[in-house]
């Protein structure tokens, strides 16, 4: 596949980018429910790092706030159901690890809101990561996480896709 940023460091990652006939391929795989499980690697580089010659450059690039929203994206737009994203993102991934998954009385939460009605373009530059550049820049998702709780406490909140009364009633929920 030819790289689409002005600097080939950018387009730098492993596994490397693929041609679009295996890209094609490999979606089919995963809305069929044959990729069991989805990860991202999750290497941000700033961009004096990717600014680099392609062989200087690190590979890397970000996946933690593009995976979720493109892959549910998929669910929301009827291209695969939601039990195959759920499996391939969250549960697979948990019991891999070993962890518990799920929510259970007694226990951390430990988990991600979705809003599942956000419209909106991967705008790389509001990253929170300090790599402010993604292949999906421009791309429009369907899907936007809202929150994150991590053991029990708000580790991120956007105020973007979030009302007042939901941010007011999940500050409140977290606090007791």
């Amino acid at each position: 596949m030819p790289c689409q940023a002005e600097k080939p460091g950018y387009c730098k990652v492993n596994p490397p980018l693929r041609d679009e006939v295996t890209r094609r391929e490999l979606l089919t795989m995963f809305v069929r429910g044959e990729i069991p499980i989805v990860a991202s690697d999750h290497a941000p580089h700033a961009d004096w790092e990717k600014d680099k010659s392609y062989d200087d450059a690190p590979p890397g690039i970000v996946g933690l706030e593009t995976t979720a929203p493109l892959l549910l994206t998929l669910w929301r737009r009827g291209f695969v159901d939601l039990g195959t994203v759920m499996r391939a993102i969250q549960e697979r991934p948990a019991k891999f690890l070993g962890l518990t998954a799920g929510i259970r009385q007694g226990s951390c939460a430990d988990l991600a809101i979705v809003n599942t009605k956000a419209r909106h373009r991967i705008e790389p530059e509001k990253f929170r990561s300090k790599a402010k550049f993604s292949p999906f820049k421009g791309f429009e998702v369907d899907v936007a996480v809202v929150a994150t709780i991590l053991h029990g406490r708000l580790a991120y909140l956007s105020e973007e896709y979030i009302d007042d009364a939901t941010r007011k009633s999940l500050e409140s929920l977290l606090a007791h």
